[in-house]
Formats: C-alpha cells, structure tokens, sequence
C-alpha cells in the first residue's frame, strides 16, 4: 500500500513534561486510522503536530499530499453566512467549492444560514465541507460526530466512508468506540505518551488474550461467563447440561473494542 503518512520517533515536551516520547506510525492511501487515548495520553499534541500547529523536538513527520482539517464548533464567526463560509475558503485554498458534497451533505438548503442559527449537527457537516475544499489526499477529523443524533451520525459515517472508498488517507479521533470499530481499518492506542498498540481490531483482541465473553439466556435469568479457552467453554455448557437450564439464547464474543482498550490503557494487557 502507498503510505501517505509517516511518523517516526516523534517527541514534544511541554516545559519539563515529556507528553510524546518517540512515536512511530504510518497510514496508508485509502486508510481511516483512529488514534484513541485517554486524556492526557498525547492524542492532541500528535495531530497538532502533524496538523503543523505545535512544533517539536526531535523525530520527524512525512506526508505526502495535501491536507484538510475539520474544524471545531466555535471557530467561525457567529453571523458569518454558510455560503460565506464556503466561498471564503474556496479563495483562500484557490479552489472552487465542491457541490456534488455540498449536495450531499445537506448543505444547499442552509446557505443563507448564519453560523449561530446551525444545529450542532449542521455545523459539523459544514465543517466536514470545509476541511475537503481543494480536495485534500489526508483529512484529519477530530471527533467529528460528537453530540450528533442517529440520523446525522449516519450522514457523516456514510460521507466519511466515501471519502476513503476515493482513496483519501483519513487520521480519525473518537471516544466513541462503536464509531472507531465500524470506520477504522486500523487503530493506535497512545498511553503515556507512546503508542502502546497498532493494528486492527482482531488483532488488538488477539493482542489483548482470548478470553471468551460467553452470555447465556435462560427461562428463569441471564448468566454471564469467562472462558480463556475450549476447555473451558465445553465445561459451562455441560454445567448447563447438568443443571438442566433450558437454554433461550447463546452469545459468545472475544470482549468490546472499549473492553480492550481499557485494558490497554490500564497496563492489564502484559
């Protein structure tokens, strides 16, 4: 694959506080890459960095192709207009304004709307308009559904993925695990200030342990169980054999994306 983003040993401090201590990871063309951490693990100190907005000390930063950055609520002008917005964005990166997204993202119809009058969930997709003027190859998305409902959740997720189906190089934020999980093809958990996994999902669940999450329903309740391997599960189901538990649904999982990260993050995955 191409690889459009390449982060190698990547420090920054703040004062005497060491907050990356030499990260190293690369996205590919036609990848979502979610950075997940807890506060305070150098989540936004990364993308500033590779956004250019923070310098740093040492390490060093590739990227390869143009970028478009979503913007956070409060960054426009309350009474500037959508089409303003748009328009003046377009001259500034000396592109014209994409309509087929515009169209898309629902966004025709509020043109003449001032930033103040927007919901919360229109001034993301406006956002998401914004940071793909000029057609960037890397987009960075900081929390880009955040606070939004079902039905504008999916308008985004569904833009999100046509934007890597047009092979763009997407470096994604979340605290919302479900959205990671569905978009992302790989994930990079940062836990005091370095990165303490990177890959895909299955693989942070093999990385993690194969404990089983077995959920079993039964006429008079819920029972829950943990199975570390085959043995272990042949051994519930007998004990339900000999119990006689009449069973009404079976589940068996290998944990949550939240249940590994947590893991991760706690230092409980040596």
């Amino acid at each position: 694959m191409n690889e459009m983003i390449q982060v190698s040993d990547l420090k920054k401090s703040y004062g005497k506080t060491e907050v990356l201590k030499g990260i190293t990871f690369q996205a590919a063309e036609n990848e979502i890459l979610g950075i997940l951490g807890v506060n305070g693990a150098g989540k936004t100190t990364t993308l500033e960095c590779m956004e250019g907005f923070l310098n740093y000390e040492s390490g060093s930063i590739q990227m390869h192709g143009s970028i478009g950055i979503q913007l956070q609520s409060a960054s426009l002008p309350s009474y500037m207009k959508v089409n303003e917005a748009l328009k003046l964005f377009a001259n500034w990166k000396k592109a014209s304004v994409p309509l087929n997204l515009i169209h898309d993202l629902g966004l025709q119809e509020l043109k003449n709307k001032k930033y103040m009058e927007l919901s919360f969930g229109q001034k993301r997709r406006l956002h998401l308009a914004l940071a793909m003027i000029g057609n960037p190859d890397i987009l960075f998305l900081d929390e880009p559904t955040a606070g939004l409902d079902v039905e504008g959740r999916r308008i985004l997720h569904q833009q999100i993925r046509k934007l890597k189906q047009a092979g763009k190089t997407i470096i994604l934020t979340s605290h919302d695990m479900s959205e990671v999980e569905e978009l992302c093809d790989r994930i990079a958990i940062l836990n005091h200030g370095k990165i303490a996994f990177l890959g895909s999902v299955e693989e942070l669940s093999t990385h993690v342990g194969r404990c089983f999450h077995v959920q079993l329903t039964t006429q008079t309740g819920e029972l829950n169980y943990q199975a570390e391997n085959l043995q272990d599960l042949i051994q519930i189901f007998e004990d339900c054999l000999h119990k006689k538990l009449e069973l009404v649904d079976l589940k068996i999982n290998r944990g949550t994306l939240e249940e590994h990260f947590l893991k991760i993050t706690k230092g409980e995955s040596q």
